[in-house]
């Protein structure tokens, strides 16, 4: 009887708890008739001897258990595989400190922040480009560029938001604050191309661009949607990076006033003066060089303390 009920745990941790109960009534229905077959039988058994019986006393208990054990193990391992599979799953899609608030609260998310960075990034002519390639190969190409920009943004601990088409969004400064979110960006923004002409490299391809714009300022950000769910910015800090990337310059860093005026003692910059922009008139903008001199010898030169 102990055996037979390992059909009834097999059934439930490879069948489902539908099949499950169908051997359980079955093993339950057998229970009854082997019990009342047992009590006529015990009566003419020839007797046992306590060694053979104490024997197989250990062997069905100790076996049955055992059995038991190992196949909850195997659920158990089972499920906490499906719970790292979907935790991953909901972290690719919202950042972690967002996840955690959402399984401990499912209500909606919103909040502000004062000042961030936000960076659009665009391929230029990439609408003319796609016509050219297969399908297969234009999607191939544009997660091997957002795969580069993710480990670049991963380094510089940044959160990227979405894509959209050959846009990329991402934005310094949230969900956790942090000082140097202006200038954790200008590095990002500084490192794509690079990132582009990594993933282009060994493809019979025309040579690509980036257009990129940058704001610094207030956004709200919060999680929409119930089943397809999104974090997502809204704000005029966000149609400002837009827009500093739709009007910039191929092969540029275009930044508005409110990002120069954070980065301008250790980035080189050219002003671009008043430039008539959609919906905003005409703004102050600066296109980012690189960083200066000063700013890239200590970068890259060991302080003494590290030398000891």
């Amino acid at each position: 009887m102990l055996w037979s009920f390992m059909t009834v745990i097999g059934a439930l941790t490879f069948q489902g708890a539908r099949q499950a109960l169908r051997w359980l009534l079955a093993f339950l229905a057998l229970s009854v008739v082997f019990g009342v077959l047992d009590t006529g039988l015990s009566r003419s058994a020839p007797p046992v001897r306590p060694q053979i019986a104490a024997t197989f006393f250990v062997m069905n208990i100790g076996g049955v258990l055992t059995v038991i054990y190992l196949l909850m193990r195997y659920f158990v391992r089972q499920r906490e595989e499906a719970q790292e599979r979907s935790e991953r799953l909901l972290l690719n899609v919202l950042p972690k400190p967002i996840a955690d608030r959402l399984k401990r609260d499912p209500s909606a998310i919103a909040d502000r922040y004062a000042e961030v960075t936000v960076l659009f990034a665009d391929i230029v002519d990439f609408t003319k480009f796609s016509a050219g390639i297969p399908p297969q190969e234009l999607v191939a190409l544009l997660n091997e560029v957002f795969s580069e920009f993710d480990q670049v943004g991963e380094r510089h601990g940044l959160e990227k938001i979405k894509t959209i088409g050959d846009a990329y969004v991402i934005v310094g400064g949230m969900p956790v604050p942090r000082q140097d979110h202006a200038e954790a960006v200008a590095e990002m923004a500084l490192e794509m191309p690079d990132a582009l002409a990594r993933a282009c490299a060994g493809r019979a391809i025309m040579s690509l661009q980036l257009r990129i714009g940058i704001h610094t300022g207030s956004v709200i950000a919060g999680v929409i949607g119930r089943t397809k769910f999104i974090y997502d910015l809204w704000g005029d800090t966000v149609n400002t990076a837009s827009r500093m990337e739709s009007h910039g310059l191929p092969g540029s860093i275009q930044v508005s006033h409110e990002t120069y005026a954070r980065l301008r003692e250790g980035y080189e910059f050219h002003d671009r003066g008043l430039v008539p922009i959609k919906s905003k008139g005409e703004m102050a903008t600066y296109l980012l060089v690189g960083r200066k001199a000063s700013v890239t010898a200590s970068r890259e030169s060991p302080s003494i303390s590290s030398m000891a």
